[in-house]
C-alpha cells in the first residue's frame, strides 16, 4: 500500500510538472484518485508535505509544484500566475482529448510557397491518425487569431501535399460567440476546425 501512494505521489508530481497547474477534479480524473474525500485527503497530505501549493482559483482549489515537489521532480517551482485559467482550459483539452502524448508550446517551422519562413506555436499538439493543433482561446483578439488562422492553412496546405491529410484544428474557448467566428475563419482557409466551447473554469 505505502509503495502504491508513493507510485501515485510521484504520478501526481510529475503531471503537475508537465500541467503546471491543477484543479482537485483535473487530477482526480486524471490519476483516477477515486471519490472527493479520498482525492482531497491525498492533495491535503502532499501540501502538508510542502511538496505542492494550493490557491483558490475561481472557488476551486488549484495546486501546482512548491520549491520542494519542484526539487523531487528536476524542476523549477510554480509561482501564482495570471495565466493560471489558460493552463486549466489546456488541461480540460488535454483530457477532452483522451490525455494523449502531446507537445506544449512546441513551435512548427516552415516555408510558404513563396519560400517565406514562417513559424505557428500551438498551444499543444499531438499526433494520432494525422497531426491535431491545439489551440486555447480565452482573450486572444480575433486580429491575431485571424493571422493565425492564415497560418495554419499555409500549413495544412504544405502538410496535405506531404501526407494527404489534413491537419485538425481544436480551438476551446470559453465564449459561445466566437464558435462561428472561428468556423468561417477556418473555411476561409481551409482548415479543419472543431470548436468546443467550456464553461469558465
Amino acid at each position: 500500500m505505502k509503495k502504491k501512494n508513493e507510485e501515485r505521489i510521484e504520478q501526481i508530481l510529475q503531471s503537475l510538472k508537465t500541467l503546471k497547474f491543477a484543479t482537485r477534479r483535473q487530477l482526480q480524473g486524471i490519476h483516477s484518485l477515486g471519490g472527493i474525500r479520498n482525492a482531497q485527503r491525498l492533495l491535503k497530505s502532499l501540501v502538508e508535505m510542502e511538496l505542492l501549493s494550493v490557491t483558490k482559483w475561481t472557488n476551486e482549489h488549484v495546486y501546482y509544484l512548491s520549491k520542494n515537489g519542484a526539487s523531487y521532480v528536476g524542476t523549477n517551482p510554480m509561482k501564482k500566475s495570471i495565466q493560471i485559467d489558460h493552463h486549466l482550459l489546456r488541461n480540460e483539452a488535454w483530457m477532452m482529448s483522451g490525455l494523449p502524448k502531446w507537445d506544449i508550446e512546441k513551435p512548427i517551422t516552415f516555408s510558404s510557397s513563396n519560400g517565406d519562413k514562417k513559424q505557428i506555436i500551438p498551444d499543444a499538439r499531438f499526433k494520432a491518425d494525422t497531426l491535431y493543433c491545439i489551440e486555447i482561446d480565452r482573450k486572444q483578439s480575433m486580429v491575431r487569431n485571424r493571422k493565425k488562422m492564415e497560418l495554419y492553412g499555409i500549413l495544412n496546405e504544405l502538410f496535405y501535399i506531404k501526407n494527404q491529410k489534413k491537419i485538425v484544428l481544436r480551438i476551446y474557448t470559453t465564449l459561445n460567440s466566437r464558435k462561428i467566428l472561428f468556423e468561417n475563419l477556418a473555411g476561409e482557409h481551409g482548415v479543419v476546425c472543431e470548436v468546443y466551447v467550456l464553461d469558465d473554469i
